[in-house]
């Protein structure tokens, strides 16, 4: 069993402002919904700002209204909107960084993975996590071809990485 971390580093953080979460938050909210179609999804997204990959996987969190039988009436979020403030003011707070350092077990094992072209670990961050690592109960690796979003930045790498250190 293993539980891993994709560039959310285990301290606590504000969200304000100017980053690719804050970045994504207001392309979705500055959204009319339903939307027409998953690719008049993507289209407004990129027109936003949001890359290609990035828009295309926002599509993976939508639902067809029902139609009249020649389709869906359209999509909306899988999700409530106006949580999300209140979810990353949470997630926010959360500091796993103490559990993290007193952890002494085998299983689960905890992987951390940064965004070699992420800015989320500062360089306490990073101390940190290769302090964790050298105690031999957490692995922390760094995906140096990615910004934060990995899994769509990086697929290919994330999945290489993923099998690697799952055997």
């Amino acid at each position: 069993m293993e539980a891993w971390s994709l560039d959310a580093p285990p301290g606590p953080r504000a969200f304000s402002g100017g980053g690719d979460v804050e970045r994504v938050v207001a392309a979705v909210q500055s959204l009319s919904l339903p939307i027409a179609s998953r690719k008049a999804l993507v289209e407004a997204l990129v027109a936003r700002g949001l890359s290609m990959p990035l828009a295309q996987w926002m599509t993976t969190i939508l639902a067809a209204l029902a139609g009249d039988g020649d389709g869906a009436a359209g999509f909306v979020w899988k999700f409530e909107l106006g949580a999300i403030p209140e979810m990353l003011a949470s997630f926010g707070a959360l500091d796993l960084w103490p559990w993290l350092e007193a952890y002494e077990r085998r299983t689960p094992r905890v992987v951390l993975v940064r965004a070699g072209k992420g800015a989320r670990y500062g360089d306490d961050e990073l101390a940190r996590a290769r302090r964790v690592e050298e105690r031999g109960f957490v692995t922390f690796l760094t995906l140096a071809d990615a910004g934060h979003s990995l899994h769509t930045d990086h697929p290919a790498g994330l999945l290489s990485m993923f099998l690697e250190h799952t055997k």
